[in-house]
């Protein structure tokens, strides 16, 4: 074996005692009414056994990754409420999306009386999330009270003293301003959740419905001894996350040790009979972190089942293990990369397997692994396969017109159709050398409006993308949304990628958990490490992961996942996903392996790129490659969108200066190729603009320039005739001198500077 491999203290016999009480009496007593793999029939058996789960079986599942692999039952519902913008939805008559794109996520309820959560029949809330909670209470009405059942001050449900239980920092924690809550709370009939006034701003609340005849415990907002004991196994567990912790003893266990040269592909093991791998682990390669960014990109593990023809498992070998952009240490419960190594927790039940890895680069490597494996439990047949697959902007099963039309900014991360299965999560790698919050990105990369038809025209989309995204978006916002067997409305749908992978507001401090982590987020490139969001944090690699366990999304025979993505690749804004799920045996999916020349080495730095071509001698300020703003100006500057005003401006855009007031100044330089004599200034005129004096390398040129009008316009060129420009750098100087008495504001927009008059 690898070293000492030590077995973790949590036993795989607590885990059975808790899980098979709870899925083998659960889906056992259905298993022959279960759809088989050949029909995937969503049909409903007309009655199903009455089931009881205590407390302790629903808390077990917070950490069964076993369980993964049992089929959904017909009735098993996953899903979430949200605050989302209410905004959002899909018209029935149209059958087209409208608002799709609201992001005023911060009040969202379902009705005037505050409610924001009601659901009918049995079922337990596994997560409530929020990045504002207040002190004002939620009511939690169980069962069909008329009147709370419990109810807590909102910002009190993220403590570490709820209920009187200090000892659950694992489940109610706080990352990087996330407020993440994982204590069940089950209901046997109904749940109904409301905020009384003061409550806060922002909630997501993530849950299962059990099956029609599943009887559990009423939550009353209090804890009985047994209980309390279920939630500290659940939190040691957590606690605990790492590799070898679900491996039971004896178990089986393969070492392998493989040299790959260039370009080889080798088989790391074969298994010829039923089981179920419970882990993988991999020696840590002896490799600087730096080159580790491109080492693990190159080296791809896959994982095929049953003589299947396509492997079910792909991808690159980092991020199999849970982060992109090379080596960042952390643990979660599934994957995670520690000093010793890097593991795979995910449970894998097959009749045949074979793992291989590959080595798409030029030098060899020597990798060394560990598999372990245990005997089954039931016949393989009765259990789904685990998939994992990597991809970048794979649009497969998807419609890449509509995601550009009427469900713009939804991007593709999952498609499946004609299997049943379980949604896990999954780990995002992003490249952002840019974002809205850095003056300089912001003027070198504005993002064009997306090529299609919804968005030339005087629609919602086009004007929330001109007065929105080319002046706030970062690289987040982004709400996942989840439609299962072929919903209209999904339901899963979230308030932003960060408050899915479970922080909130931008905050790049790196963190990990059981089930939510970000390893990387641009300098903050170690566990608890921070850095400024308006860089170098938020800037550069980000890595994060989101893996759903005990909120699983059981599927019966159709799947899509997407997150919303604001700005397009040209951006550039760089997304890769790794997505874990189970899925009916025998079937393939649809994604194939990616190329190295696609997975290494896309994400060049901004500021590497070329300036742009000087075109008959226009400057554009809304270009950093032609126009640099100079020091610090007297209020902020940023690149505006334009073409909601009309046509006229060069690149659409112009770069706008908010100037604090009289007096203040702005001063950008340019480069001159050859001498040349007189130049034009392009500005634009509007309500709130100020009057400004130009200066070029010091000197006083023309006379005061009155920028108001009672319209957004762009102004005629103003010309300046006399001044030799010789070769070399040059700077403008605006000063603004007052305003026009109709004036509301001291704004000022410069379009362009047009070299020889």
């Amino acid at each position: 074996m690898i070293g000492q491999l030590k077995v973790a203290l949590v036993r795989r016999a607590v885990v059975t005692s808790l899980v098979l009480a709870s899925f083998q009496c659960l889906a056992g007593a259905v298993i022959a009414q279960t759809p088989s793999a050949q029909t995937h029939s969503a049909q409903t058996p007309s009655a199903l056994p009455i089931t009881t789960l205590s407390y302790a079986d629903v808390v077990a599942r917070m950490y069964d990754l076993k369980g993964l692999a049992n089929p959904p039952l017909p009735g098993e519902v996953s899903g979430n409420f949200s605050s989302r913008d209410r905004a959002s939805r899909f018209n029935p008559v149209t059958e087209r999306y409208e608002n799709w794109h609201a992001n005023n996520d911060a009040d969202g309820a379902l009705d005037d009386d505050g409610t924001f959560f009601d659901l009918e029949g049995s079922g337990v809330v596994w997560r409530i999330w929020s990045a504002m909670p207040g002190d004002g209470d939620w009511q939690f009405y169980v069962d069909g009270d008329t009147e709370p059942t419990f109810a807590k001050p909102f910002k009190q449900l993220f403590a570490d003293d709820f209920d009187e239980l200090p000892e659950l920092p694992e489940l109610s924690q706080i990352k990087a301003r996330g407020y993440n809550r994982f204590v069940p709370i089950t209901f046997n009939k109904s749940l109904k959740i409301r905020g009384s006034e003061g409550w806060g701003r922002y909630y997501q609340i993530t849950y299962t419905r059990f099956p029609k005849g599943t009887t559990v415990p009423s939550f009353d907002g209090t804890l009985t001894e047994s209980q309390r004991s279920a939630l500290r196994t659940a939190n040691s567990i957590w606690s605990q996350r790492g590799p070898f912790l679900f491996v039971d003893n004896p178990a089986a266990v393969t070492d392998t040790t493989v040299s790959l040269g260039a370009g080889e592909e080798k088989v790391l093991a074969t298994f010829d009979s039923p089981a179920a791998l419970t882990s993988i682990f991999m020696k840590r390669p002896p490799v600087d972190r730096s080159e580790s960014v491109r080492i693990l990109r190159e080296l791809t593990i896959s994982l095929t089942w049953d003589d299947d023809d396509s492997p079910a498992v792909w991808a690159p070998l980092g991020d199999f293990f849970g982060t992109g952009a090379g080596e960042n240490l952390h643990r979660t419960l599934t994957t995670g990369m520690t000093e010793r190594g890097y593991y795979s927790n995910w449970y894998m039940p097959f009749r045949k397997a074979v793992i291989r890895v590959k080595n798409d680069g030029k030098a060899t490597r020597d990798l060394r692994f560990a598999f372990h494996t245990e005997t089954l439990e039931r016949d393989p047949d009765q259990l789904l396969r685990f998939h994992c697959k990597w991809h970048r902007d794979d649009f497969s099963g998807f419609d890449q017109e509509r995601l550009m039309s009427d469900r713009w900014p939804d991007w593709p991360v999952l498609h499946l159709d004609g299997v049943s299965g379980r949604f896990c999560g999954f780990h995002a790698h992003m490249w952002n050398p840019n974002h809205l919050w850095d003056d300089r990105a912001k003027q070198r990369f504005v993002t064009p409006l997306p090529d299609a038809e919804s968005f030339r025209s005087a629609s919602p989309q086009r004007a929330f993308y001109l007065g929105e995204v080319d002046t706030h978006y970062w690289w987040g916002e982004g709400d996942e949304k989840f439609f299962v067997d072929g919903e209209a409305m999904p339901s899963t749908f979230g308030t932003g990628s960060e408050d899915y992978f479970g922080y909130a507001w931008g905050q790049p401090t790196a963190f990990d958990s059981a089930l939510q982590a970000q390893p990387r987020n641009g300098e903050a490139d170690q566990i608890g490490k921070s850095a400024d969001r308006a860089g170098p944090g938020n800037i550069g690699h980000i890595t994060q992961a989101r893996w759903q366990v005990p909120d699983n999304v059981p599927f019966q025979r159709s799947f899509e996942a997407v997150i919303e993505k604001y700005h397009g690749n040209n951006w550039p804004l760089l997304n890769a996903y790794t997505v874990c799920w189970y899925q009916t045996a025998g079937v393939a999916d649809p994604y194939q392996p990616v190329d190295v020349e696609q997975r290494v080495d896309y994400y060049v730095p901004a500021i590497s790129q070329p300036a742009l071509p000087v075109v008959d001698g226009v400057l554009e300020g809304s270009h950093w490659g032609h126009i640099d703003v100079v020091g610090s100006p007297d209020g902020p500057t940023s690149v505006q969108e334009m073409r909601v005003f009309g046509d006229g401006w060069s690149s659409n855009a112009h770069l706008l200066w908010r100037a604090s007031g009289e007096g203040a100044k702005l001063e950008v330089q340019f480069g001159v190729d050859q001498e040349t004599t007189g130049l034009a200034i392009g500005l634009t005129k509007a309500p709130d603009y100020c009057s400004v004096q130009v200066w070029l390398d010091g000197n006083r040129i023309g006379q005061p320039i009155d920028c108001y009008d009672d319209a957004v316009v762009r102004a005629g060129d103003v010309r300046f005739e006399s001044p030799v420009l010789e070769q070399g750098t040059h700077r403008l100087t605006f000063e603004v001198v007052g305003k026009n008495e109709q004036s509301t504001g001291y704004l000022f927009g410069l379009d362009d500077v047009r070299l020889g008059g």
